[in-house]
């Protein structure tokens, strides 16, 4: 009898295990069904959308969105969020562009200044949030203006354009088009920082202060490096999308990455990471990038009004935050009672 009883719970151990994985996994990793539905049913509606080169295309359009919503994803994690991000990626670039044509520096040695530029941005929005205790919405919009207006200053407002050799390969590809290099450092970025996050003990010290910042600290976590070392990777990696997308267009203008800022906030929380901190995770956050673009995409191929492209943004960004919301309130009550029965 005893065993019997045993036995049943252990039953029940095992089904409750099963259930919690299946809910996480539909919470983490939803965007992927959503996915694959969108493609069904645009391919069904506009047969060009599944081709080669319109696949291809998708992919090329996010992979500067999928950098930027790396950094992005560090940030809401941890429970803040950086807004600077799309004047960065147009006031490296610019800067890049000002010291290799019109100063004659090295190319390379140009890329390497722009990275170090967009770390300090990162690391200025850091020592106003985490040591003067500014508000990060009034911290990082206040840069996002900033440094789009020096992007003014030091252009006054003269578009940059003809890279030499060594700068474009940033956007190199194949003849055929299948290997282009802006996707393959997304890719790249996406592999390496998944593993950050996930396997490293600075991913876990991400998760646990976004999660509940006071426990952190009273765990000793320095809460403070923490985020300093989000907003510094956030500032990185904008530079780095400044880079590959004034490569691709082979030209700096002083609109660079304008607007950028909410299909980042968009891609990221579809993609299921939490505004509140403390979850998500780059998987899903490739979903949220590859759906984005995929809708414009399809947007374009169905000839919808460009009035209502942006229209599309909004909704897509209203959407996001609705779901991330319901998650919120709701996943977990799904969770207790369907446990419950378990």
């Amino acid at each position: 009898m005893t065993d019997a009883v045993a036995q049943n719970k252990s039953s029940k151990a095992i089904n409750i295990e099963r259930r919690e994985s299946l809910i996480r996994l539909l919470s983490n990793q939803l965007i992927w069904v959503v996915l694959i539905f969108f493609f069904l049913v645009i391919s069904l509606i506009e047969p060009r959308f599944l081709s080669r080169i319109n696949v291809l295309n998708i992919l090329l359009h996010s992979a500067v969105l999928g950098i930027l919503v790396i950094g992005e994803c560090f940030c809401l994690i941890h429970g803040k969020f950086d807004l600077s991000i799309e004047s960065t990626l147009g006031f490296t670039a610019m800067l890049g562009a000002i010291i290799v044509l019109d100063l004659g520096v090295n190319p390379y040695l140009a890329i390497f200044l722009m990275l170090g530029v967009g770390m300090f941005i990162g690391a200025l929005n850091a020592v106003m949030i985490n040591r003067i205790k500014i508000d990060p919405f009034v911290v990082t919009l206040s840069t996002l203006i900033i440094f789009r207006g020096l992007t003014l200053v030091i252009s006054s407002g003269v578009t940059k354009y003809d890279f030499p050799q060594e700068f474009r390969i940033f956007a190199a590809h194949t003849q055929n088009g299948l290997l282009a290099a802006p996707v393959i450092i997304m890719f790249a970025c996406y592999i390496i920082f998944h593993i950050v996050l996930s396997s490293t003990v600075f991913g876990r010290q991400i998760y646990s202060v976004g999660g509940n910042e006071d426990a952190a600290f009273a765990a000793g976590i320095n809460v403070r490096w923490v985020s300093s070392k989000a907003f510094i990777l956030s500032g990185f990696l904008a530079a780095l999308g400044g880079i590959v997308l004034s490569a691709r267009l082979n030209s700096a203008p002083t609109t660079l990455g304008e607007g950028m800022v909410f299909e980042v906030f968009a891609a990221a929380v579809i993609g299921g990471v939490s505004m509140q901190g403390g979850r998500g995770n780059l998987i899903g956050a490739l979903g949220g990038v590859l759906l984005i673009s995929s809708i414009d995409s399809a947007l374009t191929l169905t000839r919808v009004s460009s009035f209502w492209v942006e229209t599309s943004k909004g909704l897509i960004l209203l959407a996001a935050v609705f779901l991330d919301t319901l998650k919120i309130r709701f996943i977990p009550l799904l969770k207790e009672r369907w446990l419950s029965e378990g």
